[in-house]
């Protein structure tokens, strides 16, 4: 059987612009991710801790949860499909908002590091003949 190299076919406006993302299955939240790992998002790192840290930091001082919260709230593009915990009202997409949402310490451990590793995970920005790749091979 020849597998067709599609399945690693990235979506590169995805990549930039972010995919929906929902951090708990069969629920309506979603955060718009852009893609990790790549050039521009370790640039984005880079320039997040030397903003945080300075130019001369030991790495090991360097709090990656701080760091990635940071990166979520600036690069994340859109979200949805959650209410304020106080208010009951649902939070509209701002960049205020979001990095509201990510500035919550409450949230580095679990709901960061959920969006970061399925942003890291490429299925999530494959393009459509990606997908139909996938399938057909998951049909086998």
């Amino acid at each position: 059987m020849s597998l067709s190299l599609d399945i690693f076919n990235e979506d590169t406006a995805k990549q930039a612009e972010g995919t929906e993302i929902y951090p708990i299955s069969g629920e309506d939240i979603y955060f718009k991710v852009p893609r990790v790992g790549g050039f521009e998002y370790q640039k984005q790192i880079r320039k997040i801790i030397k903003d945080t840290y300075g130019i001369y930091h030991e790495p090991d001082d360097i709090d990656m949860d701080l760091i990635n919260a940071v990166w979520l709230g600036e690069y994340v593009t859109h979200f949805g499909g959650f209410v304020d915990a106080k208010t009951k009202k649902p939070v509209k997409f701002t960049r205020e908002n979001c990095r509201a949402v990510f500035r919550n310490k409450g949230y580095h451990q679990s709901l960061c590091k959920i969006l970061i590793n399925k942003a890291s995970n490429f299925e999530f920005y494959l393009t459509q003949e990606g997908r139909e790749a996938i399938e057909e091979l998951k049909k086998l």
